[in-house]
């Protein structure tokens, strides 16, 4: 599952302040409305709202483009005392059936664990109040103190550094969207806040008994780290700014990396133990492809999988990575691993499902029948 970091603002110029580049991002935005009530008696009254809102890259290419439409429903009661209306009971909820959700690029859209395109208010609901109008959603972003955004559903989106937020129309939410050096702000959250993840937390490769390596991200780089002692690990560098790492070793001793980096798989190897790494210059996965994993086999062979628009799929260096195979209808991580030949391949979900084998080097694939003993 994927690490995600804290949730972040955005600068003055919508750059987006979340670690990047990304593979997942979910987005809040701060909705803090004043609902002024003048007609006696016990009433109730629609509060619609709506944004629309993009990502740019740094080239200016339109990354992320959509159109919310929500709506809150109010119920309040005003009583008059000598000829003064005054507001004394208001309710409000968000009417989760009459959001709507207009995702236009990437068409198609994809969300984490391909779950329904539905976003959710926190709270759902209130009953803030003063004499003259009821407040909908109390935010922090406004200088209140109550959660108030609405969450976006979590999107898979690579989004490269550099990548920057803008809001082309909003009737509804806070007016600040942007960050502010205006320093009796400071402490206010942002209207708009993302958080990113990369994806896999860690590879890890046994060379011997009781020597294990694992490279995992720290700090937005590759380090690896191995057992010196029973009570100490060491770590030693590798690729920076670089995520989702896959490690094994060869037959000739030597170390392999295949890792996201700058949005594309790539492929890396150590000819020195893991001091030194160098880019082979092979793209295993261009960018779009989620849960990426590689592993090495038989003769120098390296196989590789990763998921698209909710399939499976795999390339093999039998033609370096330029053809890939379509194993199964599934988009949770898989990993793949040599059979006992050459062109036996048995892929398998890290949290559940069919594994699925090949016998002829990865060209077809079949479930394999599960046995109860």
């Amino acid at each position: 599952m994927p690490t995600w970091s804290d949730w972040s603002g955005l600068d003055s110029a919508g750059h987006i302040s979340a670690p990047l580049p990304s593979i997942f991002v979910q987005y809040r935005y701060a909705i803090t409305e004043k609902v002024y009530l003048t007609d006696a008696g016990s009433m109730s009254k629609i509060v619609p709202g709506e944004w629309e809102l993009r990502i740019l890259d740094e080239s200016d290419a339109e990354r992320f483009h959509q159109h919310v439409v929500v709506r809150f429903d109010v119920f309040y009661g005003i009583d008059s005392f000598f000829g003064l209306s005054l507001l004394t009971f208001f309710v409000w909820t968000y009417n989760t059936d009459a959001e709507v959700i207009t995702t236009t690029v990437p068409d198609p859209v994809e969300t984490m664990g391909d779950m329904a395109e539905q976003g959710y208010m926190q709270p759902g609901g209130g009953s803030t109040y003063t004499a003259q109008y009821g407040y909908i959603a109390e935010s922090t972003a406004n200088g209140d103190s109550g959660d108030g955004y609405w969450y976006s559903p979590i999107y898979e989106l690579a989004l490269p550094p550099g990548s920057r937020f803008e809001v082309l129309k909003h009737t509804v939410g806070v007016p600040l969207l942007a960050g502010t050096q205006v320093p009796f702000l400071a402490n206010r959250l942002l209207a708009i806040q993302m958080r990113t993840a990369m994806g896999g937390a860690f590879g890890s490769l046994t060379d011997e008994a009781g020597f294990l390596r694992i490279a995992d991200p720290t700090g937005g780089n590759l380090m690896q780290r191995y057992w010196r002692r029973p009570d100490a690990m060491v770590t030693r560098p590798m690729p920076t700014s670089a995520s989702e790492p896959s490690i094994w070793k060869d037959a000739t001793n030597t170390l392999w990396l295949a890792c996201r980096k700058a949005l594309a798989f790539r492929l890396y190897r150590s000819r020195d133990d893991g001091y030194t790494w160098e880019d082979v210059e092979i793209m295993l996965w261009p960018d779009g492809y989620t849960n990426p994993f590689a592993t090495g086999g038989m003769a120098g062979r390296v196989y590789t999988i990763a998921t698209k628009s909710g399939d499976l799929w795999f390339r093999s260096s039998a033609d370096q990575f330029t053809g890939q195979t379509r194993i199964a209808q599934v988009s949770d991580p898989h990993q793949i691993q040599q059979g006992r030949s050459a062109d036996e391949l048995l892929v398998f979900p890290t949290a559940g499902g069919d594994v699925y084998r090949s016998t002829d080097g990865g060209k077809t694939w079949a479930a394999v029948e599960t046995l109860a003993v």
